[in-house]
């Protein structure tokens, strides 16, 4: 029966230094808390509570003025991406306009060079009609013209004897 005293003996040795070792992790990690509430009580002590808002003020004016000049930043950046920008687009619009006057020019020099060779297109029956009545009306014009000029013109004496002897 002594090697089952001995067996009870070292399990009872075992059990008792898995519970030293158990205490001691406890007291250890239920000492953090308490560090840190007694270094807190040190600092209220030392620190009023006016002075620990007017650091509070402090810190959170200055983190709202690095933010302000990060904007500042962000905002410098993207005028000059916008300026780049819009150098490009009036850069492409300048190459897509002259290629536009290409294009246009090209296009007027196949024009040119084509209407020659297009035959004469067939006059209308409305048009052949409409060309013999221009031509009359033409022709009646120049006659009213001689009339008028001959209206005009002045007696000669011989025509004017005829009249006298033709009245008597």
């Amino acid at each position: 029966m002594g090697v089952l005293t001995t067996y009870q003996q070292q399990l009872q040795d075992m059990v008792n230094k898995g519970i030293d070792a158990a205490e001691k992790q406890q007291k250890r990690l239920s000492a953090k808390p308490f560090d840190m509430a007694e270094k807190l009580e040190e600092s209220a002590r030392t620190h009023s509570v006016k002075s620990l808002r007017k650091s509070y003020y402090g810190y959170s004016e200055n983190a709202f003025d690095q933010l302000r000049e990060l904007n500042g930043m962000v905002g410098e950046f993207t005028s000059q991406l916008i300026s780049r920008v819009e150098k490009q687009v009036a850069e492409s619009a300048d190459v897509v306009e002259e290629g536009a006057i290409d294009v246009a020019a090209t296009a007027e020099d196949v024009k040119t060079a084509v209407e020659p060779t297009k035959p004469a297109r067939k006059s209308s029956p409305k048009k052949a009609k409409a060309a013999p009545a221009a031509a009359a009306k033409a022709e009646k014009a120049e006659d009213s013209k001689e009339v008028k000029a001959e209206e005009a013109e002045p007696a000669k004496p011989s025509d004017a004897k005829t009249e006298n002897t033709a009245a008597v």
